[in-house]
């Protein structure tokens, strides 16, 4: 896999979907027309020369086309060991560390099941398509540096709100940074503003239904 620089998130997905190209190519006649040559050897049985040659060369004619990844371009982020600890921690709970963890037909992915909204929400709503998905799941770099950058979306979009409730509780329940960022992460940021101006009353649930209020329990990490 190529590494390469990039100084922001635009410039990483800049960088990623520059790498994806449209190909053409044709595809094997064998597999993809087995109808066609059946009614190739039909025709040579009953003598009928001249349509066998027009049928079997129009196929060669048809190109398809399809989208293929060959390089994926990653931006080189430094991530300190806190954050790492802290997003370690998430990826216990989420999927127990499995990189290829994914419920059947869901659009939760990988270690951190990051779902559509969230890749949307950093800019990589272009991996939410099913070659998408494969791209995206067997890429353990690419989700690392995915939950980072929706760690920071969310302390950027929470900033007055962190900076206003961590250390504090909001109805009974204690709040800090790396509480807010983990509830962000189950419910997004939009769902932590809800709870918090609702005094606590209001608890969003994530895409299993599980209580944001679960993710407190990673209030106790450092977060640079």
């Amino acid at each position: 896999m190529k590494i390469i620089d990039a100084k922001d998130k635009q410039d990483f997905i800049k960088q990623y979907y520059k790498s994806c190209r449209k190909q053409t190519f044709l595809p094997n006649l064998w597999n993809k027309f087995t109808k066609i040559y059946f009614h190739i050897i039909i025709y040579i049985l009953i003598g009928g020369i001249t349509s066998m040659v027009t049928i079997a060369f129009i196929p060669a004619a048809l190109p398809f086309t399809k989208y293929e990844v060959k390089t994926i371009y990653l931006p080189t982020i430094n991530i300190s060991k806190e954050n790492k600890e802290f997003m370690n921690a998430i990826s216990l709970f989420e999927s127990n560390g499995n990189y290829l963890a994914r419920r059947v037909n869901s659009q939760y992915l990988g270690r951190y099941q990051i779902g559509d909204a969230a890749r949307v929400s950093i800019g990589l709503g272009g991996l939410n398509t099913k070659f998408g998905y494969e791209q995206f799941i067997r890429n353990p770099q690419l989700q690392d540096i995915a939950m980072y950058m929706y760690m920071e979306y969310n302390r950027r979009i929470l900033k007055n709100y962190i900076l206003r409730y961590k250390d504090t509780k909001v109805g009974s329940y204690f709040l800090t940074e790396s509480g807010i960022i983990a509830m962000a992460h189950s419910c997004g940021a939009n769902g932590v503003i809800i709870f918090i101006n609702s005094k606590g009353k209001i608890i969003p649930k994530d895409g299993n239904n599980k209580p944001a209020t679960d993710y407190l329990q990673f209030n106790n990490y450092k977060l640079n």
